[in-house]
């Protein structure tokens, strides 16, 4: 009687995984959504262009700089 219980007890403890299982994938498919996944592009993009204007910035103040020997 007692290993029935058991194999009922692993059962159950089987199954609220897979429902864990199940609205954690949920919420993680919820989060990333069309409207959110445009957001982090836009995001994405944005900082990538700032990225690359600073990298210009920085390799035309390279260019100019005066060239100091001691």
């Amino acid at each position: 009687m007692q290993s029935y219980y058991t194999l009922i007890a692993l059962d159950l403890a089987r199954e609220r995984s897979q429902e864990a299982d199940r609205r954690r994938l949920l919420a993680i498919d919820e989060w990333s959504s069309g409207a959110d996944r445009s957001l982090r592009r836009t995001a994405a993009a944005a900082i990538a262009a700032v990225s690359r204007a600073s990298g210009r910035i920085a390799r035309r103040l390279d260019e100019n700089a005066p060239i100091l020997s001691h």
